[in-house]
């Protein structure tokens, strides 16, 4: 089920975090204080149109159930973050030098999320 959905979220035209707050997710990754980067995210994700945000929150709760059992999947939410997270989040820009600077962004903030 995770395989499809990771392909269904990458095959969507609109990112789930929307290209229009690409660069803001990336920068809350930047806030080296815990408290206000989470606070940054939880903004942002209400700044995120009804329907992704709803989304939003019905695939952490997945993620995280999947998460719950990585004693039997071996899949961590820091795992699922590295799976998730380039396909969650994604630039506009098609360049690979941006891909690769954001990819390690883009896991934490998943896991960032998972806290929050």
């Amino acid at each position: 089920i995770s395989s499809m959905l990771k392909l269904y979220f990458r095959e969507l035209q609109v990112p789930l975090l929307t290209f229009d707050l690409y660069d803001e997710w990336i920068a809350t990754q930047h806030i080296t204080e815990e408290k206000k980067r989470i606070q940054s995210v939880r903004q942002l994700v209400s700044a995120l149109p009804e329907n992704h945000r709803s989304t939003l929150q019905f695939l952490i709760a997945f993620l995280r159930e999947i998460a719950a059992n990585s004693s039997n999947n071996k899949m961590t939410s820091s795992n699922l973050s590295v799976v998730f997270g380039p396909t969650l989040c994604r630039s506009k820009r098609d360049d690979p030098l941006v891909i690769f600077r954001d990819m390690r962004y883009q896991y934490c903030l998943l896991y960032t999320s998972d806290a929050a």
